[in-house]
């Protein structure tokens, strides 16, 4: 009497995997996601399971890698991040470090998807500050350009994502103009607000790069005396910003956006600029003494 012999999972799997890969490598992406996760939310990778099989744990990471790449390819960066993520979790059963020999290969991958998560952010922060400046600079619309910053600032509001030196470089963009918008509205707590929170994220973003003591400088020309009353409001914009009296809101915006370039950490900034940005201070420091 013939026995019936019993696949074992590991030999289905690294039939699944090797299915999977002849389908990517033969342009049929969308084929072959559902082939690796179906691997991965196989009954054999239960969480109640204590241990895998090594070899079939070693497909499982490979089949990992393999649906991040896929994802990538069909430029959905998040849903690859998220399987990376699980073989990245030390507290996942998939989980591998440096040692692995695997691990190259994951680390190139984690590192081109978190490169396109932040171009995916960029673009759309772009596109945000684009239209804040529409509605701003010819609607004049500067309650509705605020929503828009906010919205920009939630899509920033990513810790891992801040390490990108352009991203910083918006976040400072869209803070900065925030405060633009405040102080055209009048809100000058609001705006003190901002300049605050900047102050706050200094160390964290290197917003003065080239001279620690501008950013402070900014924040204390927005005294709280400014707060009492409206009146003063010409003269905190002028004096936060150091434009001449009576600059118009469109010279106190440009004001901000060369402020922005200033401070890019990446850059080293325009030594010229700052110079003269620096003696701008300076002056202002001199002039409150006449």
């Amino acid at each position: 009497m013939q026995e019936k012999k019993s696949i074992l999972p590991c030999t289905v799997h690294d039939q699944q995997y090797t299915q999977a890969v002849d389908l990517l490598e033969s342009g049929s992406v969308r084929l072959a996601i559902p082939i690796l996760k179906s691997m991965l939310l196989d009954d054999n990778t239960d969480a109640k399971k204590i241990q895998l099989d090594p070899t079939l744990r070693n497909v499982l990471i490979k089949a990992s890698i393999k649906l991040a790449t896929a994802y990538r390819i069909l430029s959905l960066p998040k849903e690859a991040k998220m399987t990376l993520d699980q073989v990245l979790h030390p507290n996942s059963r998939l989980y591998i470090n440096y040692g692995h020999n695997l691990f190259g290969e994951l680390a190139i991958i984690f590192a081109s998807v978190k490169d396109d998560l932040a171009s995916q952010k960029i673009r759309k922060i772009q596109q945000i500050i684009s239209e804040t400046e529409f509605k701003s600079l010819y609607l004049g619309k500067f309650a509705g350009a605020l929503m828009l910053l906010q919205a920009a600032l939630c899509e920033i509001n990513d810790p891992a994502l801040l390490s990108w030196q352009s991203l910083k470089q918006l976040y400072i963009e869209v803070l900065l103009d925030k405060v633009c918008c405040h102080l055209t509205l009048r809100s000058l707590p609001e705006a003190e607000s901002v300049l605050k929170i900047l102050r706050a994220s200094e160390r964290s973003l290197s917003l003065t790069f080239n001279n620690p003591n501008m950013l402070e400088s900014l924040f204390n020309d927005v005294p709280s005396v400014y707060n009492d009353t409206i009146a003063f409001f010409p003269e905190c914009c002028y004096q936060t910003l150091c434009v001449p009296p009576y600059s118009s809101i469109e010279t106190i915006q440009s004001s901000f956006r060369t402020l922005s370039k200033i401070l890019h950490p990446d850059k080293g900034g325009d030594t010229g600029l700052m110079q003269r940005v620096r003696h701008d201070f300076l002056l202002h420091e001199i002039m409150k003494f006449k």
